[in-house]
């Protein structure tokens, strides 16, 4: 009897064969280099005359997400030699794809150290969004075509029908249509480029809060340990002690602040290039998500209130010794 894998088994598991550039290990992508199946193909990658990776160092799906991560943290929308990490700025609402808006009202920034963070030299090309929707971008003064969004869509779409056929007929060849466009299976659950950009605000601003109160939290441990060691007594002030306690909130607003950058920044990937969250619905009524909710949200409003009151009553012990 012929074991029939279910359809909802094929949509995560089924289909990936590494062929012409495609990396051995599916993302995280670990390989450093890629296989091919003749030295023409290769050469033509080296003559920037199609597009694909052949060394992780230059390019592997795992850059490009993270490229793609680092244009929106920095509200990068158009790419550019000696690209500027913004310290601070204010985005401008009205910026979306491809439009001639500036994507900044103003902004303070140090050229260079994006390019230099991102790919090791500060005269580097980073792409912007609208260069990795379009599929351009430059590495080592070459002008280079990856996959752009368009046609990462349109093979999507065909992956998502060879499934289905296949889930019916078995039809080998639509297995093999599957397979060559299985690396784009979860573009084909959109219709248009623009869906697939995350919000550049809510990711930008996070980035910077959480950056900006890591770097408060660690001037405030600099400095602890230099009064510490030199001037014990100035811990007893009143106003370094607010300040020592500011700290905590910070820390807070910290960590929320990098879940929010992360869990945004991911968007719309559950898993990455194959299934998005559109495509990740869970058949839960929505009475069942409302108790749930309500749940969490009493018990930890139960611990947050029971912490405050500790924390409270061990401070006004201190204060009276």
């Amino acid at each position: 009897m012929e074991n029939k894998t279910h359809i909802e088994t094929l949509a995560v598991q089924a289909g990936y064969e590494p062929k012409n550039g495609e990396p051995r290990v599916l993302p995280i992508c670990q390989s450093t280099t890629f296989r091919y199946t003749s030295c023409e193909e290769l050469a033509k990658l080296f003559d920037l005359d199609e597009s694909g990776y052949f060394y992780t160092r230059l390019g592997n799906p795992t850059i490009d997400a993270l490229e793609r991560k680092f244009a929106a943290l920095e509200g990068v929308w158009t790419g550019s030699d000696n690209a500027e990490l913004t310290a601070i700025g204010l985005l401008n609402p009205d910026k979306e794809l491809n439009n001639a808006e500036d994507p900044f009202i103003f902004k303070i920034g140090a050229p260079g150290l994006l390019s230099w963070a991102t790919r090791g030299s500060a005269d580097a090309f980073i792409p912007g969004i609208e260069d990795i929707i379009a599929g351009h971008d430059i590495i080592d003064g070459q002008e280079v075509n990856t996959v752009s969004y368009a046609e990462r869509i349109a093979r999507g779409k065909l992956a998502l029908a060879a499934l289905a056929e296949y889930g019916e007929t078995h039809s080998p060849e639509a297995l093999q249509t599957l397979r060559e466009n299985y690396p784009f299976f979860g573009y084909g659950y959109y219709d248009d480029p623009a869906q697939l950009v995350p919000p550049v605000g809510m990711i930008y601003y996070s980035y910077h809060i959480m950056v900006a109160g890591g770097m408060y939290m660690l001037l405030i441990l600099a400095v602890g340990l230099f009064l510490a060691y030199k001037k014990p007594g100035v811990l007893d002030k009143k106003w370094w002690a607010a300040a020592a306690m500011l700290a905590l909130v910070v820390s807070w607003i910290v960590s929320q602040s990098g879940w929010i950058c992360a869990e945004v920044g991911r968007q719309p990937w559950v898993i990455q290039d194959l299934m998005p969250t559109r495509g990740a619905i869970s058949a839960v009524s929505p009475a069942g998500v409302k108790t749930t909710f309500w749940a969490f949200a009493v018990v930890f409003t139960a611990m947050l209130a029971a912490e405050i009151s500790i924390m409270i009553n061990k401070i006004r012990q201190v204060a009276k010794k």
